[in-house]
Parts: C-alpha cells; structure tokens; sequence
C-alpha cells in the first residue's frame, strides 16, 4: 500500500516550496497514523528535484496537530514540510513551516447520505451545522448541496475544526437541531458534545468506514464520567498544573487557573512537560497531589489520563470547579 491510494497532496507545491527558499536542510512532518508512508514521500521529492544536495528528515515525535511541533527540533532546518493539518488558530508555528493539505480520497455514496437523511428525518432533526476534519474538507461542499437538496437545512458553510479548536459552531445552537461531524472514529464528534455542553443531538458520518451514527448517547456517557470527575474534584486541596510546550504553552490560562486557586486558598504546583503521558503522571505524582490539571492538549484528560485514579482535568473543567464558569465549559 501507499500513500497515494488513500490520499492526496500537492508534490508540485512542495518543490517549489524548497526551490524558492533555497532549503537544504528539510524535516517532514505528518500526521500519526500515517508516519509510516513517510518514506515513500521522501523518495518521491528527492525524485522530483533530481539532485542530492537536498536532505530530507522524518519527524518521529507524536503529531496529532498542528499545536505541537518541537520548535528545538523545526530551529535546525530550513524548511519543515507539515502535511495533514492546518495552522493552528492559537499560536503562530515558527515562519519556516510550510502547511500542505493531505485529502483523503474517502468518498460518500448516495446511499450513505440518504442513510444520513433517514436519520435525520425519523428524529425530527430538521435544520443542522456541518463540520468535519482537514482531511475530507474536499467533500463537504458536496454533502451540505445533497442536504439541502433533500430538504435538510444547513444554516453554515461548512467549518474546519481540530481536536479543540470548534470554529465558534456555539453561535449556532439556537437555530439548529443538529450537528454533522464528518470524520473517522469518534474522537471530533466527542470534543464538538463536549463542547456544545451536549445540548445538541452529534451524528458521525465516517468516510473511511462507509457508516453513519448518532453518537449522542456515547458523549452523554463521556460526559458523564467528566461530573463524576468534577464531583471528586470539588473535596481537593492541592492541585498540580502540567503545562505544554510551543503551541500547546498556554500562559493566559496558566494565569488564570492560579487566580482562582488562590482566592480559594488551595495549594498548587506547576510541572512543565512536552508531552505529557500516564507514564509522566506517574513519575511527578504523589500522595500530597489531589487533583491535576492538563493545560497542553485538552483531550489528554478526555482520553488518554481518564482511567487515572485520580481526577485529571482540563483547564475548563477545573475552573468549573473553582467556580469561574457557570456552566461545564470544553476546552477552556
């Protein structure tokens, strides 16, 4: 198998983009999941420039967006080539990294979408807002026209978004029944719920396993689980703040957490990692910590830190618990 069977990327754009800075030093960035076509993707640029004065390395850190590239390791290089993503909205990525589109070639069958319809109609579900993915924003325009066409209304052009990034969809709840995620797997359509306070029915149109689903009662569980670890948090003295790093450095927010924790009269601590596993909780944790708090991604406490045993949160989450916010807010 290889990369161009299931998706799509501007080789042209990336050559230019090396003649025109004169790079010789070039670092390759893609997505988790797909690293392993890395390679393939080398070959075929040092092919296209037809000489070797160009060197090209592969990124093998975690990436699962655009907020957390190693600016130590992007310093060394002349050009980094980031395909999979787009620029973050909330930090400006270092001016020699150049963002090139990975499309899948997923497509959406007729039968899909009356499927998609027939959902929507048996519940009542008239008028909806279209999200989906960087990856399948090729076919979006596509399925809001088939919507439509069927007597769907869709009040949005479709939107873009990440894993915490929801391109202001709230100023859309109130004319709205529904939302459409069109994405693989469930974990955009978990952060749009979240996000949304679950005030709204989510619905998953997944391209890669030619299915539709109405998630709404698998956030509902998540969010669930979420008071429960809010609840917990309420009896916590001492908290531990993990901060990021690059875009996923958060300040402000930093700031902002330690207010309220001292005008509660709690105790805290800072820890400051680049990526923060269970493995990392493990090794800074201790009986003194109640409560943590990952400031860096927002869905390392949705996912990956839940099963910890004690509560992890986000920095929304946490500062519903201290009282400064009214109602449960993701991600911030």
């Amino acid at each position: 198998m290889r990369i161009v069977d299931f998706y799509e990327y501007d080789l042209d754009r990336i050559i230019s983009e090396i003649r025109n800075r004169k790079a010789r030093k070039v670092l390759l960035q893609l997505p988790n999941g797909v690293k392993r076509f890395s390679y393939e993707i080398v070959d075929e640029i040092l092919r296209k420039l037809g000489n070797s004065i160009v060197t090209i390395d592969v990124d093998a850190n975690p990436l699962y967006g655009s907020c957390i590239i190693d600016e130590d390791l992007t310093s060394r290089y002349d050009l980094i080539i980031h395909l999979g993503h787009e620029p973050y909205p909330y930090w400006r990525a270092p001016s020699n990294v150049v963002f090139i589109d990975l499309i899948s070639k997923a497509k959406v069958s007729k039968d899909l979408l009356e499927t998609l319809i027939n959902i929507l109609k048996r519940k009542g579900l008239k008028s909806t807002a279209l999200l989906t993915v960087q990856q399948h924003k090729n076919i979006i325009n596509y399925i809001s026209s088939y919507l439509k066409s069927k007597g769907i209304y869709v009040v949005n052009n479709p939107l873009v978004i990440t894993g915490c990034w929801f391109a202001n969809i709230t100023k859309y709840l109130d004319c709205i029944d529904a939302l459409i995620t069109i994405a693989g797997g469930l974990f955009h359509a978990i952060g749009v719920g979240l996000h949304v306070g679950i005030s709204k029915e989510v619905i998953v149109l997944d391209p890669y396993s030619n299915a539709v689903k109405d998630v709404t009662m698998d956030i509902r569980k998540v969010f669930k689980i979420r008071l429960w670890k809010l609840r917990r948090a309420t009896y916590s003295r001492n908290w531990l703040i993990v901060t990021g790093s690059s875009g996923q450095y958060r300040p402000y927010i930093i700031e902002e957490l330690k207010k309220y924790l001292r005008a509660k009269g709690m105790r805290y601590y800072i820890a400051h990692s680049r990526y923060t596993t269970i493995d990392t909780l493990r090794n800074i944790d201790n009986e003194l910590i109640d409560t943590i708090v990952i400031t860096s991604c927002p869905r390392l406490a949705i996912e990956d830190l839940s099963s910890y045993e004690k509560p992890v949160l986000t920095p929304g989450e946490a500062l519903y618990v201290l009282g400064a916010r009214n109602d449960y807010t993701y991600p911030w």
